[in-house]
């Protein structure tokens, strides 16, 4: 169940700005089902909302859902085609129809508003009398409804809002306005500039670094991927390589919902009731105790062997290789909800 934030958080965020970038590790999904992963430099988010302007630093942010962000110049362009459309014959519809395609998600929520306004209305009234007054005419070949319809099934949505929402890492959600144009994000392939009415949300999965500047990273362990039981893309890769008897320090927070297990709610402990601490460790070679459900877990190298951390866990490495972090289950449920944030620290 989504937990709204209310009117105290405002004064909380506005003591806790981060004014520096922080370089993050995230994933786009595009409204038209896409996804694409690669770094983003993540600033302050500032979010307008009905209570006043929210800023919300970048380690607080787990995911930004965009709503449609209407743009005036373009709205203004649409519009004109809607007059074209409605007094045009068939042949000018038909050329009305392509050119409010090209427009894609832009013209959706223009199209939206004035399918709902009275001016349709009457517009179809009109056109009613016409046809009864002409009994030789036929039913319209194409419609706004229907240019309406052929623009939502390019995308993998069935709705659009024009609200943007936060989702914080604590599972709090706020929404409002953010007036970002378009996002850049470094991939493998080069530097994508990506318009933010393309973009259906962005997740953080990992920030790199923190305020004290210790060798610290944080990542973002998302219970609708990163399940242990997941063949596909279960287990994050963290980048991080440890060496054998090196010392790791992990610790998490968060609570995840597993479909899996009759939507209960887990903590990172793997109890079904938030426990602040738990020590996972031991001197060398990590916790080797069987892991329970909704626990996080990790390993060394891509055949490692499964170990326990826990809410809190410090211990050696056994064995050399990139760090690997899950959450336990052994079956997977794409319909999973909620995060766990966990940092790691050598």
């Amino acid at each position: 169940m989504k937990k709204i934030l209310l009117l105290g958080v405002l004064s909380f965020f506005t003591a806790h700005l981060l004014l520096a970038q922080n370089k993050a590790k995230v994933s786009v999904k595009l409204r038209n089902g896409d996804v694409i992963t690669g770094e983003y430099k993540l600033s302050k988010v500032t979010l307008t909302t009905d209570y006043g302007k929210l800023t919300i630093p970048p380690e607080s942010v787990n995911q930004i859902k965009f709503g449609l962000k209407v743009d005036k110049a373009k709205a203004a362009q649409i519009k004109k085609l809607i007059e074209q459309f409605n007094v045009g014959d068939e042949t000018a519809k038909s050329n009305v129809y392509v050119k409010l395609l090209e427009y894609e998600t832009d013209a959706i929520p223009v199209l939206e508003d004035y399918i709902a306004s009275d001016a349709y209305m009457n517009t179809l009234e009109a056109e009613e009398v016409e046809e009864v007054d002409d009994t030789t005419s036929e039913e319209p070949i194409i419609t706004l409804e229907q240019v309406l319809s052929d623009l939502y099934s390019q995308l993998d949505e069935a709705s659009l809002s024009k609200i943007d929402e936060v989702l914080l890492n604590d599972g709090y959600q706020i929404g409002g306005q953010i007036a970002w144009n378009d996002v850049s994000v470094q991939t493998e392939f080069g530097s994508l500039k990506i318009p933010r009415n393309k973009i259906a949300d962005l997740t953080v999965i990992e920030i790199e670094g923190d305020s004290q500047g210790r060798d610290e990273r944080t990542f973002r362990l998302i219970a609708s991927k990163h399940i242990s039981g997941n063949k596909i893309g279960g287990w994050l890769k963290t980048g991080i390589r440890v060496s054998t008897n090196e010392t790791i320090n992990i610790v998490a927070s968060g609570a995840v919902n597993l479909a899996s297990l009759s939507n209960k709610t887990y903590y990172p402990s793997g109890k079904n009731s938030n426990t602040s601490y738990q020590y996972a460790g031991s001197k060398a070679g990590g916790s080797l105790a069987k892991p329970t459900y909704g626990q996080v877990v990790f390993k060394v190298g891509v055949s490692g062997q499964v170990q326990v951390a826990g809410a809190v866990y410090k211990g050696r490495a056994n064995g050399t290789g990139e760090l690997y972090l899950s959450i336990y289950e052994t079956v997977y449920n794409k319909d999973n909800t909620g995060i766990y944030t966990v940092r790691i620290r050598k």
